[in-house]
C-alpha cells in the first residue's frame, strides 16, 4: 500500500479576486472605465497615418516656427527705396530696380536681383566723339593732304575700308564695355562684373554680411546735375573693396546697402535663414 502524500499548498491561504464577473447574458464590460482619471494619457492619436489632437497641435506649432525661422521678408517690406520703385524691363537701363528678364552667373537659386546697374549714359559721350572723328578722319585725310589723290582709287578704296572696319570695331568694343561693365545688388550679395574683352572677364561677390563700410562721393558740376557719382564698399571678404563708378542715384544705393545691412543682421537676430 503505497503511503500518503501531503500536500501542503491546500492550507495556503488563496487571493479573493473581487473583480466582478460577468453574468451570464450580460453585454461585456468597459475595462477602460476602471483607469483612474489621474493616469496620464498619450497627447494625440495616430488616426489615418497622421497625429491628430494635442500632439498635432504642438507639431503643428513646431512647424509653424520652423517656417517663421526659414521665411525671407520681402524687399518692399523693408526698404524705402525697394517700396518706392518700380519694376522695369529695360534691358539697356543703366539704373534698373528689381529687373525682369535678367540673371547672371553663378546665381543662387531663389536669390533675387534687386537692382541693376550700369555707368551712367554720359560716360560714353568721350568715345562717341572720338568714333565721329573716325568717321571723318578719310576724307579729312584727303582734303589736307595734296599727294592722297594721286593714290589710285583702288588702294584708296581698301584704305578706307580697312579703316572704318577698325573704327567699326573700336565702337562694337565700347559699346560692349559699356553694357557688360556692370554691378547687381542682390537680397544675398553684391557682384561686381568687369568686363576687358570677348574673351576675358572678372566678377566679384561680397555676401551682404561682410560688409563693414559704404561711403559715396560725386563731383563735378555735370554730374551734381546729372545725380551720378561713385560708391566704395569696405568688405571682409577676399576683395577688400568694391567701386561702383559713374553710377546713377548714388544715395539711393548707399540707402539701399545700408537697409539690407541692417535686415540681415536682423535675420542672424532672428534665427531666420539668410
Amino acid at each position: 500500500m503505497a503511503p500518503d502524500v501531503f500536500d501542503a499548498s491546500k492550507d495556503l491561504p488563496q487571493p479573493i479576486n473581487n473583480t466582478p464577473r460577468d453574468a451570464p447574458g450580460d453585454a461585456p464590460r468597459d475595462v477602460s472605465r476602471d483607469i483612474p482619471s489621474n493616469t496620464p494619457q498619450p497627447r494625440g492619436h495616430f488616426q489615418g497615418g497622421r497625429r491628430i489632437g494635442a500632439g498635432a497641435q504642438t507639431e503643428s506649432n513646431d512647424s509653424s516656427q520652423e517656417h517663421h525661422r526659414s521665411r525671407k521678408r520681402h524687399p518692399d517690406d523693408y526698404s524705402e527705396v525697394m517700396a518706392a520703385e518700380r519694376a522695369t524691363t529695360n534691358g539697356f537701363a543703366a539704373f534698373a530696380p528689381k529687373p525682369k528678364g535678367i540673371t547672371f552667373e553663378s546665381q543662387h537659386p531663389g536669390e533675387t536681383i534687386l537692382l541693376f546697374l550700369r555707368q551712367h549714359p554720359i560716360v560714353n559721350v568721350p568715345w562717341m566723339l572720338i568714333a565721329l572723328l573716325m568717321l571723318l578722319a578719310p576724307m579729312l585725310f584727303i582734303l589736307i593732304i595734296p599727294f592722297a589723290r594721286e593714290i589710285p582709287l583702288r588702294f584708296q578704296f581698301i584704305m578706307v575700308l580697312g579703316w572704318y572696319l577698325l573704327t567699326m570695331g573700336y565702337v562694337f568694343e565700347q559699346v560692349l564695355m559699356w553694357l557688360f561693365n556692370s554691378f547687381v545688388i542682390t537680397d544675398e550679395r553684391i557682384i561686381d562684373i568687369d568686363f576687358y574683352s570677348l574673351i576675358y572677364k572678372q566678377m566679384d561677390y561680397a555676401k551682404l554680411d561682410k560688409i563693414q563700410d559704404i561711403s559715396s562721393r560725386t563731383g563735378g558740376v555735370v554730374y551734381s546735375l546729372l545725380d551720378v557719382g561713385n560708391i566704395f564698399v569696405q568688405t571682409a571678404s577676399e576683395v577688400p573693396e568694391f567701386v561702383f563708378e559713374n553710377i546713377s542715384h548714388p544715395s539711393k544705393v548707399t540707402k539701399l546697402l545700408n537697409e539690407l545691412v541692417i535686415e540681415e543682421e536682423r535675420e542672424q537676430i532672428e534665427g531666420r535663414v539668410s
